[in-house]
């Protein structure tokens, strides 16, 4: 066999090996407003978003929100590359939220609604919410996420909007 068709052959096979792999990393914070198909396919099982929030409760908005986000990452770390989850996060977050979050990844190294790198299996099915404060204006929601051994404790913002929906502001790290 001709030393030319050979080096051809290794150079197909190595190519597919490379793509293989590079398809198989995840992006688990990228952001919402970038966010597009990874074109390696669509995650495993699409989480769609409750679809009637407008009778919501801040709790069950903000558990609603937590679980939703859990099970798509869970499911699948390239579901925040998704073009399902761009089109349904602007049903959670403020478009000020959205548009700092490549800022907040880069300042804090961390996922923004998470406030952590990664996640415990035992928030999936372990979020718990009540609310702090509530004005006209703002309502403040602790967070629990993860066993009460360990819990991951956030405050979420939220903002109401049209038709009493509400959409979450900011995030931070729980006292």
């Amino acid at each position: 066999m001709n030393w030319k068709w050979i080096l051809l052959v290794l150079v197909i096979v190595a190519a597919g090996v490379a793509y293989f792999f590079y398809s198989q990393k995840t992006a688990p914070v990228a952001s919402p407003t970038t966010a597009t198909s990874t074109g390696f396919g669509q995650p495993a099982q699409y989480i769609p978003p409750p679809a009637d929030q407008s009778s919501a409760s801040p709790t069950t908005f903000v558990t609603g929100f937590y679980s939703w986000y859990l099970q798509g990452i869970a499911n699948d770390p390239r579901f925040v590359l998704s073009d399902q989850y761009k089109s349904a996060i602007n049903n959670w977050l403020t478009l000020d939220f959205i548009s700092n979050w490549d800022s907040i990844v880069t300042n804090t190294n961390e996922n923004p609604v998470l406030l952590s790198q990664d996640y415990a299996d035992s928030w999936l099915n372990n979020i718990n919410a009540s609310v702090v404060s509530q004005t006209s204006t703002t309502t403040v929601v602790l967070v629990s996420l993860g066993t009460s051994s360990t819990p991951h404790k956030l405050t979420v913002e939220l903002s109401p909007v049209d038709n009493n929906m509400w959409r979450i502001v900011r995030v931070t790290t729980a006292p």
